[in-house]
């Protein structure tokens, strides 16, 4: 794996301005991973991109609620840790139920947890409409819309032309 080179990443965020978290690493030939959103602030930061705030209760709330940043940036910003900003905001509980906008939010707008169905792999919406039709219901019976291999059997004869050719009629002779 290659070293992470803060220098050429500040370098990078002046030429570049706001890039990705993901297109700097890429840029840098790192693993996301390794380019941790602490580091990434830090160097926005040290880039001119972010201006510096003082470490206070009052500057803190503004950055969060009014600015909507990030921990990872305040801290950055304000030059103390994460944990430290989180104090300054109103401790961890207050911190929790603040939520700007990035990434999941977990507290449904009220501080508590709520838990939260995983779609998994989804190619169309996740939300229907009563009207829409859902690949589950609309499955014959003998049919898998699960992950795993579907169990072969036999070819019905006339399946998808019955259902085209009467599509055909009702629109063609509309009674």
């Amino acid at each position: 794996m290659a070293e992470f080179d803060y220098d050429k990443l500040v370098k990078i965020l002046k030429r570049e301005g706001e890039i990705s978290q993901k297109a700097a690493a890429d840029e840098l030939d790192i693993n996301v991973g390794q380019l941790s959103m602490l580091n990434f602030c830090k160097a926005k930061v040290d880039a001119k991109l972010y201006s510096t705030a003082p470490a206070t209760a009052k500057s803190v709330k503004n950055l969060r609620d009014n600015e909507e940043n990030r921990w990872e940036l305040i801290a950055a910003r304000t030059g103390l840790s994460v944990k430290d900003v989180k104090e300054l905001y109103g401790g961890e509980a207050k911190s929790r139920s603040s939520y700007v906008g990035r990434g999941r939010d977990h507290t449904n707008g009220n501080g508590s947890s709520t838990k939260t169905r995983s779609a998994g792999r989804s190619t169309g919406s996740k939300t229907k409409t009563a009207g829409a039709k859902s690949k589950t219901a609309a499955a014959p019976s003998g049919r898998s819309t699960g992950r795993g291999r579907k169990a072969k059997s036999a070819p019905s004869a006339g399946r998808s032309t019955g259902r085209s050719s009467s599509r055909r009629s009702s629109a063609a002779n509309p009674s």
